[in-house]
């Protein structure tokens, strides 16, 4: 599993009873061209899906479901800092990306996504 990548959503709608064509639902496989490995986390908003690994954070959008890689890269060789988590805010819009720089000190880095 750490060198794969998977994720699934499911959105449900209230009126799945009398509308079940409303139960929209997607799902990405991990590919030999797919950047996305070593998945660290998930954080999950009303608009968008967030991953990370150590170096790279993704976000899929829930409404157009495209999928995109933020401009945001640590370097793989870099042994003391790293992505540690990444945190949605009350503005779906705003992520908070935590970054490990030593074992006393963490960076928050605050990203608007649109």
């Amino acid at each position: 599993m750490e060198e794969c990548s998977l994720f699934y959503y499911q959105a449900m709608k209230y009126d799945l009873v009398d509308n079940p064509e409303k139960n929209l639902h997607f799902m990405y496989y991990d590919s030999k061209n797919d950047d996305v490995s070593k998945l660290l986390g998930v954080s999950m908003n009303n608009k968008f899906i967030f991953f990370w690994s150590l170096s790279s954070c993704w976000y899929l959008s829930i409404k157009t479901q495209v999928f995109a890689k933020m401009k945001i890269y640590i370097s793989e060789k870099e042994t003391d800092t790293f992505i540690k988590r990444v945190r949605t805010m009350s503005n779906d819009r705003i992520v908070c990306i935590r970054v490990e720089q030593s074992e006393k000190d963490d960076c928050l880095i605050i990203w608007d996504i649109e």
